[in-house]
């Protein structure tokens, strides 16, 4: 159950290109979510998407080992749980930011939860930083601030829509922030695979309480692409992220 030790040069990189193929994930992925908020409410698109997810997930790791995927289900870490629900409070944070916002507002403002990572990686699991990833830091709080205020210019007859919007965006980010630092840390003891397959399930789990599934029996050809989409989105956006 324990994770594998593994080379810090090897994981580094490694490191880079996931989170480089996680960023062109999300790019797509938010000009998809724009698409489906039109077919769909935010609460049964997110619970679908973790749903596909989870049994995706599920259905990998028992091929891969039954014995020791059914042990991690029976006994759960709580801190994976905790993840997942804050996950899922991220993903409906994110969705309604887009809703009333645009892809592009969205997607930038999101960048709140990367930076706000990077800095509890600083100060928490003190990791260092070179020149470039330093202005880079500084740079990126400046840059958001200057398109926030470039935007309300152009929202002027619903600027309180950008703000509600932004408001939803910045929970999303604090949200994701809490799941990255837990993800971070169980990563240390459990594999990556059992630490997202416990995420995607609680998250699930607790939009199923909240969402009512029966609409996805309407659904046509057209609204299942977009959602079946979705559902790779996620498995490989926090696949990628979870190395």
């Amino acid at each position: 159950m324990n994770a594998p030790k593994s080379n810090p040069d090897k994981d580094y990189y490694a490191g880079a290109l996931a989170a480089a193929l996680t960023a062109v994930v999300w790019a797509v992925q938010a000009i998809i979510l724009k698409m489906a908020v039109i077919v769909a409410t935010p609460s049964l698109i997110v619970w679908f998407r973790f749903v596909f997810a989870f049994t995706v997930m599920l259905v990998f790791l028992l091929f891969k080992n039954k014995n020791e995927t059914l042990g991690i289900l029976r006994q759960p870490p709580l801190k994976a749980i905790v993840a997942g629900l804050f996950l899922g409070l991220n993903y409906y944070g994110f969705l309604k930011g887009l809703e009333l916002t645009t892809p592009s507002n969205a997607q930038i403002g999101i960048q709140l939860g990367p930076f706000g990572l990077a800095l509890f990686g600083i100060f928490h699991f003190k990791e260092r930083l070179n020149n470039l990833q330093r202005s880079g830091l500084v740079l990126t709080p400046v840059g958001l601030v200057l398109f926030f205020k470039d935007q309300l210019g152009s929202f002027l007859n619903n600027e309180r829509a950008l703000i509600e919007g932004y408001i939803w965006i910045l929970f999303a980010a604090v949200t994701w922030i809490t799941y990255s630092v837990l993800q971070k840390i169980l990563g240390q003891s459990l594999k990556n695979g059992y630490v997202l397959m416990i995420v995607y399930f609680t998250a699930a789990v607790m939009f199923s309480v909240i969402t009512n599934p029966a609409p996805i029996l309407n659904w046509d050809l057209y609204t299942w692409t977009i959602m079946v989409i979705l559902g790779i989105t996620t498995l490989l956006s926090y696949g990628f992220l979870a190395f």
